[in-house]
């Protein structure tokens, strides 16, 4: 199971702070080297997203 969000915060200067959060259970261990590559790859993806999404509103 994966849970994502983003908290988006006015920062008053025309700028906003983005924060994400995830959480995921996962059902097999991993030692920590593999975790960590994971958990880059999905916060990676889940920037790039955003900034796309941003982008096109812009």
């Amino acid at each position: 199971m994966m849970d994502g969000s983003y908290t988006l915060v006015d920062n008053g200067d025309e700028s906003t702070k983005v924060e994400y959060r995830l959480a995921v259970d996962v059902k097999i261990p991993m030692i920590g080297m593999l975790k960590r590559k994971a958990e880059k790859v999905i916060v990676d993806t889940a920037l790039k997203g955003l900034r796309k999404r941003v982008e096109s509103l812009a």
